[in-house]
């Protein structure tokens, strides 16, 4: 049996506090490296491959634009769930089973997979807020496109009315012209026919 007072025995222990050290800061490492990587992979604030859509939105992006850009989002999110679900499988089976002899680093890893899974539901939160911004600013300047287009609707319906008014006014004032013309046309046939007939009589008479 070895004496717990042994060299041999304390540097066996000061090495296995060693490798458990290393382990568990490898293992942080790893987790920070994994939460910046799906940030700048998939937060629509800071990605690289939002940055031209980031430009868009000073000028009020389309509903096209902002539906093809959250698609790609959703798909990238879809890519860092992926590389997160493997590095918590890593942490909860193959690194519990090299480890399972230091409660301690396995502990650490049942820890750094909990911050892992929530590094990437933050994520998603953020995406989902970000987009349902966007997707409020949209309705916000759809209502403002649809309450002009029904004035313009309101406008040009008054000036069809108008129109069609004035047109009724002038097919009036030509039918009272036309009237007035026929009339006088009537009068004047008459005005003809008496003096054919008093010329008749007057030849009658001679």
């Amino acid at each position: 049996a070895i004496h717990p007072d042994s060299e041999k025995l304390k540097y066996f222990q000061e090495l296995q506090e060693t490798v458990e050290t290393n382990a568990k800061s490898t293992i942080d490492e790893q987790v920070e490296q994994l939460k910046r990587h799906i940030q700048s992979k998939a937060d629509p604030n800071h990605c690289l491959s939002m940055k031209d859509f980031r430009e868009l939105v000073g000028r009020r992006a389309t509903w096209d634009e902002i539906s093809s850009n959250k698609k790609a989002n959703n798909a990238e999110l879809a890519e860092c769930q992926e590389v997160t679900n493997a590095y918590v499988d890593f942490l909860n089976h193959t690194l519990q089973s090299k480890f399972r002899w230091s409660t301690s680093v396995t502990a650490h890893a049942k820890e750094a997979a909990i911050k892992v899974n929530d590094n990437i539901k933050l994520l998603r939160t953020t995406i989902t807020n970000f987009w349902a911004g966007q997707d409020r600013k949209l309705d916000g300047e759809a209502k403002k496109q649809h309450k002009a287009a029904l004035e313009a609707e309101k406008k040009a319906k008054a000036a069809q009315e108008l129109a069609k008014k004035e047109k009724l006014e002038a097919m009036g004032d030509l039918g009272r012209s036309e009237a007035k013309r026929k009339e006088a046309e009537d009068e004047r046939d008459e005005l003809q026919e008496k003096l054919k007939i008093a010329e008749k009589k007057a030849y009658e008479a001679n």
